[in-house]
């Protein structure tokens, strides 16, 4: 008796991944390449080997925030419990975000009509460890003004030859449209954006070392218009290191949903889904730290960190025997700075000593309701355990108490949701850091 055959579906699926970990994206036999590890991941859940296509192949070393995968899937798997499995069995690097059943004939590389990219420079002389391997780390100061007039040379549609490595690079043409390139910072963190209707191999790459040439100042706009209308890969700078490099996003024709107006002219959707979103930028940094008293569950403390980090805060303490699970953290792991110590009140009493107001997150007699309360711009949030919340000693050196008002059972929010709410508020108070 033979072994049925299953049917098979389309699917499409949005993930992000730390490159440091891999070869790159493509398969190379059984070596570490992301491809490679999503197959086997399918494999083992679904007992299917089929192939996973990329929407394009990150170098070793870059990562991707919105890779988009196309596959083909048994008929009638739930998406969320297919993501769920799937992240079950990846290793920590890779995070599949969302999971959706696609058309039999999408495909993640072909069926796409644009990508945005971002690239980050470190520009400062010390590299935070955390930051080793995620950033090109340029040490000498760049020239921001240059950089910023380099970026609208490549705006347009244009002959890229220059910027693409490797002169045996099949492609039917070298001519791409870029609609965005820019270039923005919060120092010593330098972020450049570029989104193009394709790219040619190494393109954002090369293009960003031109532009830090630009920064160094060892070119002129003009030498940089002169270096693409050469259509001369030999005419160009270097390339640019991989670790800066990420897959921002993936565009398809759905994310551009258009309706017929009167006139007989299609317009964009008022709304079209944009997944991770470039944040909002702030005019400073924020002065605020969280600082958890000794947790039950990492769960909590990860997703606490997570939106610390998506709330721009930079700095959480941890109490003893706590770690951040990376799946739940996601980028905070990196962004974060993250200090373990054995006991709260001496940290506490040194933050107080730097200038930070100690605002306890609890319900006490006299507390706050949240609703009514003003922050300090230099606070240090103290949040409690989720069964025994802030003890007596913690309590007696806080500054204020803040609770948020519950309306029903139970009559208490989760220790992380908590969290999550009051920091929301402060950023609310200080939109602008």
């Amino acid at each position: 008796m033979s072994n049925s055959i299953p049917t098979l579906s389309n699917y499409r699926m949005t993930l992000s991944y730390d490159g440091r970990a891999f070869l790159g994206w493509q398969r190379h036999g059984n070596k570490p390449t992301v491809q490679y590890a999503l197959e086997q991941a399918v494999e083992q859940a679904f007992n299917v080997h089929v192939p996973v296509r990329g929407s394009g192949r990150t170098d070793r070393g870059a990562h991707a925030l919105g890779q988009v995968v196309s596959l083909q899937l048994p008929v009638g798997l739930e998406p969320e419990a297919i993501r769920n499995k799937l992240n079950d069995i990846l290793p920590a690097e890779v995070h599949i975000a969302v999971v959706s059943g696609a058309s039999p004939d999408f495909h993640a590389c072909n069926s796409a009509i644009a990508k945005r990219y971002r690239y980050v420079i470190w520009n400062d002389s010390k590299l935070p460890a955390e930051r080793d391997g995620r950033v090109w780390h340029i040490r000498k100061p760049l020239d921001l003004e240059a950089m910023n007039d380099a970026c609208s040379v490549f705006v347009g549609e244009h002959d890229f030859a220059s910027f693409a490595t490797r002169s045996n690079f099949k492609q039917k043409s070298t001519r791409r449209t870029v609609t965005e390139a820019v270039l923005r910072h919060e120092l010593p963190i330098i972020t450049f954006e570029i989104l193009a209707d394709g790219f040619l191999y190494k393109m954002v790459r090369n293009i960003v070392r031109a532009i830090v040439k630009a920064g160094e100042g060892r070119y002129t706009r003009d030498d940089l218009c002169r270096i693409l209308d050469a259509k001369d890969r030999k005419a160009s700078p270097g390339t640019a290191p991989a670790s800066g490099l990420y897959l921002e996003r993936v565009f398809y024709a759905e994310d551009k949903i258009s309706e017929t107006n009167k006139g007989g002219h299609s317009k964009m959707s008022q709304f079209v889904h944009q997944r991770h979103k470039t944040g909002s930028r702030l005019t400073r940094s924020r002065e605020l730290v969280v600082a958890c008293a000794p947790m039950r569950s990492n769960v909590n403390v990860s997703s606490i960190a997570r939106t610390a980090s998506a709330c721009a805060v930079e700095r959480l303490i941890l109490i003893g025997n706590t770690s951040l699970i990376s799946k739940i953290a996601r980028d905070s792991v990196f962004e974060l700075k993250v200090s373990v110590h054995r006991t709260l009140t001496p940290v506490l009493q040194k933050l107080r000593n730097d200038g930070y107001r100690l605002v306890g997150l609890e319900q006490t007699t006299n507390s706050t309701s949240m609703h009514n309360y003003s922050f300090s711009r230099r606070t240090a949030l103290v949040v409690g355990n989720e069964r025994t919340g802030l003890t007596a000693d913690i309590l007696d050196i806080l500054d204020d108490v803040v609770e948020i008002p519950v309306y029903g059972l139970p009559h208490s929010f989760n220790a992380a949701t908590a969290a999550s709410m009051t920091l929301y508020e402060y950023c609310r108070q200080f939109p602008n850091g």
